[in-house]
This record gives C-alpha cells, sequence and structure tokens, in this order.
C-alpha cells in the first residue's frame, strides 16, 4: 500500500500494517462498531482468521494499490481511534478504472460525533482525486446510521438511493443508502470539513 501519510487538523493517517490486526480486528469484529461500518470486508468470525484474511490482503490488494486502510492517530497523543479505508470499485472494469468507494469507522464510541469522521473523509476524497486521479467517489452506509449520512452529505456527498434490505443484522435486514461525489463537483467546491 502506498505509505504516504495523509493529515488533518486533528488526525493523522498512517498506512495499516500487519502489527495493526489485532487493533483492527477488535473494531471490525465489535458489535456495535461492525453494525456502523460498510467498508473493506474481512472475517471476523475468529482472530487467525481475521489475521490470515488481512494479511493476504496486505500482500495482494493493498501492494498492488487496488485499496488501503489507514489507522486514524490522534495528532495530541498519537492514540489510534479508528480506520478510514479506500478501494478501487470492481465492478466498473477497466473501461471505467477510477471510481472508488471510500468508508471507515471511529473505534471508541466516546469519540463518535466528534468530527473525526468528517476529518478522515475529507482527507480521503482529497488524496484520491488529486493523487489517484479519481473521477467518482461512492460511499454506502445503513440507512440507520444518520451520522454517517450527515458526514456525508456535510463532505459534499450526494444521495443517490437505497439498497433495500441488503444488510443483515442480529437476524433483521436493514436498507442501505449510496452516496456518490464526482470530481466535477469537488473541483466546482463541494462542502468542506464542518469539524
Amino acid at each position: 500500500m502506498s505509505g504516504k501519510i495523509l493529515e488533518t487538523e486533528r488526525l493523522r493517517l498512517r498506512p495499516a500494517t500487519a502489527d495493526d490486526i489485532p487493533l483492527l480486528y477488535n473494531w471490525y469484529s465489535h458489535p456495535e462498531t461492525s453494525a456502523l461500518y460498510d467498508g473493506l470486508q474481512f472475517n471476523t468470525a475468529h482472530p487467525d482468521l481475521f489475521a490470515e484474511e488481512f494479511g493476504l490482503w496486505l500482500d495482494t490488494d493493498a501492494e498492488l494499490e487496488y485499496a488501503g486502510v489507514y489507522i486514524l492517530e490522534l495528532k495530541a497523543d498519537g492514540r489510534p481511534i479508528g480506520e478510514g479505508t479506500w478501494m478501487l470499485v470492481q465492478r466498473t472494469g477497466p473501461d471505467s478504472p477510477d471510481v472508488y468507494q471510500v468508508g471507515g469507522l471511529i473505534g471508541p464510541a466516546e469519540l463518535r460525533g466528534k468530527g473525526y469522521g468528517s476529518e478522515t473523509l475529507h482527507a480521503l476524497r482529497e488524496f484520491l482525486f488529486i493523487e489517484r486521479g479519481a473521477h467518482r467517489l461512492e460511499a454506502m452506509t445503513g440507512a440507520f446510521n444518520t451520522g454517517a449520512m450527515r458526514t456525508l452529505h456535510r463532505s459534499g456527498f450526494a444521495r443517490e438511493g437505497v439498497l433495500r434490505e441488503t444488510l443483515l443484522i442480529k437476524g433483521v435486514w436493514h436498507d442501505r443508502v449510496i452516496f456518490s461525489l464526482l470530481r466535477s463537483e469537488w473541483e466546482s467546491g463541494a462542502p468542506v470539513v464542518n469539524s
């Protein structure tokens, strides 16, 4: 994965490594956090399965720069508080190579709603449009995740539609909402972060 470190006012985003696997497993496998997350998916049935799958991902997609995971660290004390992800959307094929999906999570519940997700999304947005030449960014979230939807809206993403009953949580099906931001919208001054 690209070794580029991204920075915001309060956060340092550094590429994830194999050393981050236990931390990521704790976030991805926690029931409350996983229900809010809609990014890269790894098997969380057991820590060893997760480590094997994430390690393989580091050696393939991350190494080939088809996707990336950043660890969010507070600049004030270096504490890791979450992650931000991006991935090339494969369904578009070789004729549409510049479409990316973004996602992320804030691990500690007490730090959600403090603007860290907005800062992360802004950093990923700038990185993908400037460094990767993105044409379109996409994001999805559960229809119940009003915080994520507000963050996406404030960052210039437009709500495109609803994917009905595509998210199964504790035996209950939920809708997902898809958002997008086009390069032309970003270039014309899509809103920036209000942290």
